[in-house]
């Protein structure tokens, strides 16, 4: 069952954007190495060089057979000079990768699998890339009709290569996107005219548009936030977060429910004990507020049953009884009267005067002490379902609640004023 994670923001997104970037401008990945006294830049190779060699190598069984002829191909700078596209430069390039073995060539092979690879990831991730605000930025900076791998002042002989799948996909997002701003403004320019007739009818339009506009955005949210964590390595390539030897996410993330479904998902997992990292820390620190209220409260019978014993000693020793009454009965005359002998004038009416307990014992009585069940809810799979009293299929609880005495029940309707004190 999916879990909401939490949500990133577009710095912590920044750093993980470089491969794509490279891919729409100049429009490839690039490594520098040195072959003898020759400096080499090499890059990934693109569909149009593998369509290519593939021709041209018909019977070879894997990329290794013709490894010298696809790092020709992905050479791209000799020594500062840009050989894009340079068919003489590209034979001098073959004839130093004959002559220096299988050794540097097979270094150099593997360096552009590792490109091709970074590629590959680069065109998955430019799904979560076009969402980004930076990205419209970018968009925004191209001059129309302008090849992409060149609009930001790119490397001569780059349009040679050909429109990559990071730079098509951004491209025709973008596109659509430029169509559906214009169409959204040619609507609520239709809405502006309609609220004249019917204000009523648009005013339900405009707030389902307003849903499905904030739905529209949660989940571009959730995919820049899953690009993110399988970024950083807490999501496999399915988006699934590993798990360690015991069965718990290694992740660790506090994950906070968005949606009515991410909502239910947290409820089943409440249900079946499926606890999370943030569950285990609120049952962790529940359970030890829970522990010292407890022992306070152990601590403050034994003093009283010492206070106890200490009073019927002193009763024997003294001789007075300790079943007299410990308060003295005044009427409301009669407590005026004490008062206005005292000094003290004192309004007409009654008051009530009496002991509460303190806000930490409210709290801790109505959130803590208690621990509740799911009580008649249980698992069915992926959903929950209802365990009458009566049914067969019901269970007895695991840990039955006393019942509250009427007067507990009372207590916890009180209602609390503001500004009341302890």
């Amino acid at each position: 069952m999916a879990l909401p994670l939490p949500k990133t923001t577009e710095k912590q997104r920044e750093a993980h954007w470089a491969d794509v970037d490279a891919m729409l401008s100049p429009g490839f990945l690039s490594h520098t190495g040195t072959v003898g006294a020759v400096t080499l830049c090499i890059r990934n190779p693109s569909e149009a060089d593998l369509w290519l060699l593939r021709q041209w190598h018909p019977n070879a069984r894997s990329w290794f057979d013709y490894a010298n002829d696809l790092i020709t191909r992905c050479v791209w700078c000799v020594n500062g000079v840009v050989v894009i596209g340079d068919q003489a430069a590209s034979k001098v390039v073959h004839t130093i990768l004959n002559k220096d073995g299988d050794a540097i060539l097979s270094k150099l092979f593997y360096v552009v699998l590792g490109l091709f690879i970074r590629r590959r990831k680069a065109e998955r991730d430019v799904y979560a890339y076009i969402y980004e605000t930076s990205s419209r930025l970018a968009w925004r900076a191209t001059p129309a009709n302008q090849f992409v791998g060149t609009a930001f002042g790119s490397l001569p002989g780059v349009e040679k290569l050909g429109v990559n799948a990071v730079q098509g996909v951004w491209t025709a997002y973008n596109k659509a996107e430029d169509q559906r701003i214009l169409d959204l403004t040619q609507w609520s320019y239709t809405k502006n005219i309609m609220s004249c007739h019917a204000p009523k009818g648009v005013k339900k339009i405009e707030d389902r548009d307003k849903k499905e506009l904030e739905k529209r955005l949660e989940d571009h949210q959730k995919i820049l936030d899953r690009f993110y964590y399988r970024s950083i390595g807490h999501l496999d390539m399915n988006d699934e977060a590993y798990e360690k030897d015991d069965g718990s996410l290694e992740d660790g993330q506090i994950r906070v429910a968005h949606t009515p479904e991410e909502l239910a998902d947290e409820m089943h997992r409440w249900v079946t004990g499926e606890y999370d990292q943030h569950d285990r820390i609120v049952k962790e620190y529940k359970e030890d507020i829970r522990n010292r209220m407890l022992q306070e409260r152990k601590q403050r019978e034994r003093r009283l049953a010492q206070i106890r014993v200490e009073a019927e000693m002193a009763a024997k020793t003294f001789g007075y009884d300790t079943a007299r009454p410990k308060v003295v009965g005044y009427s409301f005359d009669e407590v005026q009267q004490l008062l206005k002998e005292k000094g003290v004038s004192m309004k007409p009416g009654a008051r009530d005067v009496g002991f509460t307990p303190s806000r930490r014992e409210r709290a801790f009585d109505r959130w803590v002490e208690e621990n509740p069940d799911a009580g008649n809810l249980v698992s069915d799979g992926d959903s929950l379902t209802v365990d009458l009293p009566g049914s067969r299929t019901a269970a007895p609880p695991a840990n039955p609640r006393p019942k509250a005495s009427l007067q507990e029940q009372i207590s916890r309707r009180r209602p609390k004023l503001p500004g009341g004190g302890d």
